[in-house]
């Protein structure tokens, strides 16, 4: 019964298929609420199990990577190792802190910088004559192979320098007469302190500077 006063209780509008369409959306609150309880009874062992494939799968990643650097380290040291410029030797085409990249394949030529051991150290000269050419310096320092003047526009002040063999000299077999780029202030061939080096001594010869990389790339 309404009071006089009282409005009578208003009711939403259905329209057709409401009945069918207020079912079909229970059955999808009930069928969506059974997927959550479903996600929420993963059993213990079913965890342990999730944790056993996520390890393994870390593992085999974590395996994966020490493949790579072991592999890396491998290329570097046999046929690709690094070196770091020391002193100035090789001014002005090197600089103190330059870090280049060699190779171990194939042999050095004339005119190739390479890396060789010397007294428990490592230099980088650059090769100027093979086995059994002949070198010549003069005592204004322009150096001659087999009778023809060399070319150098990477020397920036021609010396003599540190001289204490007989020209002209002749390269023996398997080795390599070397000179650094400085020639006023370089120790390489021309002093018998050093002497030429051994096919044996050699380390790689120069391919790339790597760094800085404001002066990144190959290296003559």
């Amino acid at each position: 019964m309404l009071h006089k006063d009282q409005a009578p209780e208003q009711t939403a509008p259905r329209f057709p298929g409401q009945e069918q369409f207020d079912i079909e959306i229970e059955l999808k609150r009930r069928q969506m609420a059974q997927e959550l309880r479903r996600t929420h009874s993963v059993t213990a062992l079913e965890r342990r199990k999730i944790a056993q494939e996520f390890r393994g799968a870390m593992w085999g990643a974590v395996r994966t990577l020490i493949v790579f650097a072991a592999a890396a380290v491998l290329v570097s040291t046999l046929w690709f190792p690094m070196f770091v410029v020391q002193g100035d030797s090789m001014a002005p085409t090197l600089k103190e802190g330059d870090i280049l990249l060699f190779t171990t394949i194939g042999n050095p030529k004339t005119g190739n910088l390479v890396a060789f051991s010397y007294n428990n150290q490592d230099l980088i000269k650059r090769v100027i004559a093979v086995s059994g050419q002949w070198v010549d310096i003069s005592p204004a320092g322009s150096v001659s192979v087999n009778g023809k003047t060399l070319n150098e526009p990477y020397v920036s002040q021609l010396s003599l320098g540190e001289c204490d063999i007989d020209f002209p000299f002749q390269v023996s077999d398997r080795r390599f007469f070397v000179l650094g780029d400085n020639r006023v202030a370089s120790l390489d061939s021309r002093s018998g302190l050093m002497g030429t080096v051994h096919r044996e001594q050699v380390k790689g010869k120069a391919l790339l500077r790597l760094w800085p990389v404001s002066r990144l790339g190959l290296v003559r």
